[in-house]
């Protein structure tokens, strides 16, 4: 059996040194060997009957190199096996591992030697009531659930037929071209829908409320529908090619006016927006069901920048340090397809996340948290009841979803992170000193684009500093290369002297 031994370089580096001796694969490789024989089909031989110095030479290396392996395999796995500890990413070949060319002439025994990183210890800091985190509570305000019931009346409304002009409606016009003032003969002409709000001149539009059918006037094409460039206009307006020209003054007809009607608020209306909710028959019922919906929302987001709080929070208190040099070679390893700038640029992002799951890790154990199996069932349950509303009566359907939800061990690794940063979140309002902040639906959106540009800012200073790094590291090697030519023509000039 290959004899593994562990060597402590520090608190957060380890080497381990595997030996596959002559006497673990000796009798595996004399046995493959007469396998490989007896199974060779060479010509100027019998089948079979070739002599062994042929088949160690044709085969030998690569059959030593594959039982050799095996042997590593085989150790590693039962190393890992009888001592169980906590370790970093994976093991991975030493920087000063020698090859072997598995020459059958100086075969004896193989030394591979592997870096490990380990988690530090420490102990956990400001997770008690000396670290003080805001929790935002939103308020569902009357703003608010009047845009939603806006919406909804919008959504179950009517298109009617208007007589005049109001603020709100959809005008259907006849376009046409017009020079000196008259309609161009073979010019531009086209029938189009147009949105009062969506006027580009403000002046026009006010002035074209409580006009009627077979009103004229006219438009500056280039200035008609806002954010429209003059491409966007030929392209989408006018529908004409690149080839065509055309006047920018055209003459507008109004030829029919449309108009939204919004659905009454009543018992009708609300059974078409809540279908499965026979308790819902007022508007004061309507207005209390929005609110609480638009809370429950709400609140999932304000966990979320509580968490994002908690973790910065925790992160400051809590410099861990890391097998940095390691782990950066483990992530080249297992990432080949990104290049070592790239590696480098992404580090600091993984090492904050790998510092926070050894936090909430720290967390679960000191009190004890756990997830057991039923929880990640019961999450994947609430997660699909939420693609159909909320309730789902067919349980034997729903049971078939969870099943297979349960059988993808990405999405069940995702569902246990998720129930654990909720029993972290629970624990640290238990224990933290809360700032709770009352805010409106409107206030909190403001706090979530604020935290986002935030967040880009950052994430984009990264990106100059890891692009700066790279460019002052391309010129100092032009500036080394540069000096390096200097030198060579210095010395060729010196030589011609002499």
């Amino acid at each position: 059996m290959p004899k593994m031994v562990r060597q402590d370089i520090d608190d957060l580096n380890i080497k381990l040194s595997l030996t596959v001796s002559k006497e673990d694969y000796a009798d595996e490789f004399k046995k493959k060997l007469n396998q490989a024989r007896r199974q060779a089909n060479m010509k100027g031989f019998r089948a079979g009957k070739a002599p062994m110095s042929f088949i160690r030479k044709m085969f030998g290396k690569s059959i030593l190199a594959d039982i050799v392996n095996e042997e590593l395999q085989k150790g590693i796995v039962e190393y890992f096996k009888e001592n169980e500890f906590e370790y970093l990413g994976q093991a991975i070949p030493s920087q000063d591992q020698i090859g072997y060319d598995f020459d059958l002439r100086s075969a004896g025994d193989f030394t591979f030697t592997f870096d490990l990183g380990l988690p530090p210890k420490f102990d956990l800091q400001g997770f008690d009531n000396t670290s003080t985190v805001t929790q935002y509570k939103v308020s569902a305000d009357d703003e608010t659930i009047d845009k939603e019931i806006d919406r909804e009346r919008k959504r179950h409304g009517e298109n009617v037929e208007g007589t005049e002009v109001e603020k709100d409606d959809l005008l259907k016009l006849k376009l046409e071209e017009l020079q000196d003032g008259e309609v161009k003969e073979g010019g531009v002409s086209l029938e189009t829908f147009q949105s009062m709000d969506l006027f580009a001149d403000e002046v026009l539009r006010d002035s074209l409320i409580g006009k009627g059918l077979g009103y004229v006037f006219e438009v500056n094409i280039n200035n008609f529908e806002k954010d429209r460039s003059e491409e966007d206009v030929r392209k989408y307006i006018l529908g004409v090619d690149e080839n065509v020209q055309y006047n920018e003054t055209f003459k507008a007809t109004i030829i029919e006016i449309k108009r939204q009607v919004l659905a009454e608020v009543n018992e009708e209306f609300i059974k078409k927006m809540f279908p499965q909710n026979e308790e819902l028959k007022t508007e004061e019922d309507l207005r209390a069901k929005l609110a609480d919906d638009i809370t429950a929302f709400y609140e999932g987001q304000a966990e979320n920048i509580f968490l994002r709080d908690l973790q910065d929070t925790l992160l400051e208190k809590n410099n861990i340090p890391l097998p940095d040099d390691f782990l950066k070679r483990w992530l080249a390893t297992n990432n080949e397809e990104k290049s070592l700038e790239e590696i480098e640029a992404e580090f600091d992002s993984f090492k904050e996340g790998l510092r926070w799951k050894l936090i909430v890790n720290k967390i679960t154990e000191n009190n004890d948290i756990k997830i057991e199996n039923e929880e990640v069932r019961e999450g994947f349950a609430k997660t699909i009841k939420g693609y159909f509303g909320g309730q789902m009566d067919d349980e034997e359907y729903l049971n078939s979803m969870v099943n297979r939800m349960m059988e993808d061990n990405n999405a069940v690794e995702q569902q246990v992170s998720q129930l654990l940063n909720e029993k972290v979140i629970n624990v640290a309002q238990e224990t933290l000193t809360i700032e709770e902040k009352a805010v409106t639906v409107s206030e909190f959106i403001e706090i979530i684009q604020k935290i986002n540009e935030e967040a880009n800012a950052k994430k984009l200073a990264k990106e100059i500093t890891a692009l700066s790094t790279g460019v002052v590291e391309e010129l100092t090697e032009e500036v080394k290369e540069l000096t390096e030519e200097v030198e060579v023509v210095e010395e060729k000039a010196a030589s011609e002297e002499e």
